[in-house]
């Protein structure tokens, strides 16, 4: 075999891998759209946002590595939604909540198809809550908000063996973990309940996101326009740059490659039962 056999022999492997990842990644497109009729069925505002909003709007579809969707609704809606997800939700899919389940370690509510890997392969609904009328307090609520999301993090972070090549560096892993005892299910869920309920997002001057970096003017979040993908059209906050300068800063870099190409495989290996080991 030649330098140039290999070489092509390389090639056409990753693109297997590739079209392998877009076939799979084409039933998370199904379940957006699904999740686009039950909104319009039940009068739920919903717009794209995150990393699909950032794929709409400078790769004018999906991020090329990126395998999930990300949408988010007023806090306001999450009840109505809830109830028409128990009811409109197809057979073979289905969806769990922290506004049902304190215990789930996610505060969101995410909808799964079976026969997928829920930690990879899903739709997360995310919510725009309300925060304080002034400036600076509303900055600080921030900060309270997003912290609250990193310790529900750290309060499910469990090293796992297969991670970890080497036997001692899961083992100081292990011992590192031992920080985060104190950050557990039930206190990260009394935080996020007391923040979501402090202020009414219908009446908020500002208004926030998870893992927002600094409070929105609700304005941005008051009405939608279209964007264009798949050969459909999408709702997407009016403020949309705002958005993407909040979450992204420079949105229109690309991570380097070896990041991009990683991400692209968590998703392939999932799908295949291969775990990536450090």
């Amino acid at each position: 075999m030649t330098n140039d056999d290999f070489r092509k022999e390389m090639h056409d492997y990753i693109d297997g891998i590739y079209d392998s990842f877009l076939e799979k990644r084409e039933e998370i497109v199904e379940m957006l759209k699904i999740f686009r009729g039950i909104c319009e069925k039940h009068g739920i505002q919903y717009f794209v946002t995150y990393g699909t909003l950032l794929g709409f709007y400078r790769d004018k579809g999906y991020i090329p590595w990126d395998r999930d969707i990300d949408v988010t609704i007023s806090i306001a809606d999450e009840d109505k939604l809830l109830a028409a997800l128990k009811t409109d939700l197809p057979e073979g899919y289905y969806y769990r909540s922290i506004f049902e389940d304190p215990k789930y370690p996610l505060l969101l509510t995410r909808i799964y198809k079976k026969g997928l890997d829920e930690n990879v392969y899903n739709l997360d609904i995310y919510n725009v809550i309300g925060a304080s009328d002034d400036e600076t307090e509303s900055r600080r609520f921030v900060d309270k908000y997003v912290k609250v999301y990193k310790d529900r993090e750290l309060a499910n972070y469990k090293p796992t063996r297969e991670k970890y090549r080497r036997k001692y560096a899961y083992i100081i892993e292990k011992i590192k973990s031992f920080k985060y005892v104190f950050k557990t299910n039930k206190s990260t869920y009394k935080k996020f309940k007391k923040l979501i309920d402090k202020y009414d997002v219908n009446k908020s001057k500002y208004v926030v996101q998870a893992y927002s970096l600094y409070p929105l003017p609700r304005e941005v979040f008051d009405s939608a326009v279209t964007m264009s993908a798949y050969g459909e059209e999408w709702p997407v906050p009016a403020g949309y740059e705002q958005i993407l300068k909040n979450n992204y800063k420079n949105y229109m870099e690309y991570m380097p490659i070896k990041k991009r190409m990683d991400e692209m495989l968590i998703g392939y290996n999932s799908f295949h039962g291969i775990v990536n080991k450090r």
